[in-house]
């Protein structure tokens, strides 16, 4: 299976600044032994958003994450066109539908910044409408925590070249093709499931299975997404967390 999709995450840079999940005990926390907001879902059941034509992928996982968010607390899902994405995409980087040659990616930060700040034109401009925190690539217990109590984690990989035509992403030693990192190119993914064996990536409007092991070697930045849309009418997540406590600790950690 060839993946109809583009690539579009610049490198990664990192922000000294930035704030730390590591920094809060529930990245420490020992994390459920799986965890599935895809279930009850289609596997080609989320935003694709002209990432097969664009290389948008950063700004697509914003709106994946919003989507996510609003199907498990909301009444309806948030509606999200590929216009608000497409917006979204040239506020953080310059691209310009009319000029081609502008579509050039994103550094995920410069896209999880701006939307902290500023929020995207889905009806969700508030102001901290959706924070973030840095997680260690290699600490996948935090990686964990992140999906099963925040509902995602927004990930940039390093893709190789191998990974182009498997349907589930694992290491082949290079009988697939070229498996160094980057030889495919940057791209941007939400998590939004695991169990012991894989984690449910949602790429290119679809649910895409990858291995812990592969996840190892690709992975190159990560970050929990923190948002309100998380919370229902009683201001409760779906696992019925003191989100109050949780979110106010967390915000404490971007001061």
């Amino acid at each position: 299976m060839y993946i109809p999709g583009k690539l579009g995450k610049a490198p990664a840079r990192y922000e000294p600044k930035a704030p730390l999940f590591s920094r809060h005990k529930m990245a420490s926390a020992p994390p459920p032994p799986k965890a599935d907001w895809t279930k009850g879902y289609a596997r080609n059941d989320w935003g694709l958003w002209d990432n097969d034509k664009l290389g948008d992928c950063t700004a697509v996982g914003i709106g994946n994450a919003f989507l996510n968010w609003t199907r498990h607390s909301q009444p309806s899902p948030l509606k999200i066109t590929t216009p608000q994405i497409i917006a979204l995409y040239s506020a953080t980087t310059g691209y310009d539908p009319a000029v081609p040659s502008t579509d050039r990616g994103a550094v995920e930060i410069d896209v999880l910044n701006y939307v902290a700040k500023r929020g995207f034109d889905a009806g969700r401009k508030d102001p901290e409408v959706c924070t973030f925190v840095v997680i260690d690539p290699k600490d996948t217990v935090a990686l964990k925590n992140s999906i099963a109590h925040l509902g995602v984690a927004y990930l940039g990989l390093q893709l190789p070249d191998s990974a182009q035509d498997q349907n589930v992403w694992k290491r082949t030693y290079g009988a697939d093709g070229d498996d160094t990192p980057g030889s495919w190119g940057g791209h941007c993914v939400t998590a939004m499931g695991y169990d012991h064996d894989y984690v449910r990536l949602i790429t290119w409007g679809w649910t895409h299975l990858a291995t812990w092991d592969w996840l190892s070697v690709y992975l190159d930045e990560a970050y929990g997404l923190l948002s309100p849309d998380w919370l229902d009418s009683t201001g409760k997540s779906p696992e019925g967390l003191n989100w109050d406590r949780l979110y106010a600790d967390l915000q404490n950690l971007l001061d």
